[in-house]
């Protein structure tokens, strides 16, 4: 919540981590079935561009919006990597309260 996103934009129980699952891609999957939303209506937030990457290669993800967040664990070259994905925006902190926020 310090990023200014309120409980309104975003409840909580529509944030999740790893937890009992295995792979991010199936948690995506499961938040996306749960809740009846659609790929295009889906954002994925990630600091990590390994796990960025993977998400790439599962097919179930195909139309989810995915974010690499540059203030999380990230290098020069992975934001590098993570620009030349068109699937992919970099965003910086600043930013995510306007994406989330916009419903």
């Amino acid at each position: 919540r310090h990023a200014g996103v309120t409980e309104t934009a975003l409840p909580d129980e529509d944030i999740y981590g790893l937890g009992m699952y295995k792979k991010k891609a199936d948690v995506i999957v499961d938040r996306m079935v749960a809740r009846g939303y659609d790929s295009d209506a889906t954002h994925f937030f990630e600091d990590r561009w390994p796990t960025l990457a993977k998400c790439l290669d599962d097919d179930r993800l195909e139309g989810v919006k995915l974010y690499l967040c540059s203030w999380g664990y990230v290098t020069d070259a992975e934001r590098a990597l993570a620009e030349a994905e068109p699937r992919v925006n970099v965003i910086e902190l600043d930013d995510f309260a306007s994406i989330v926020s916009k419903k």
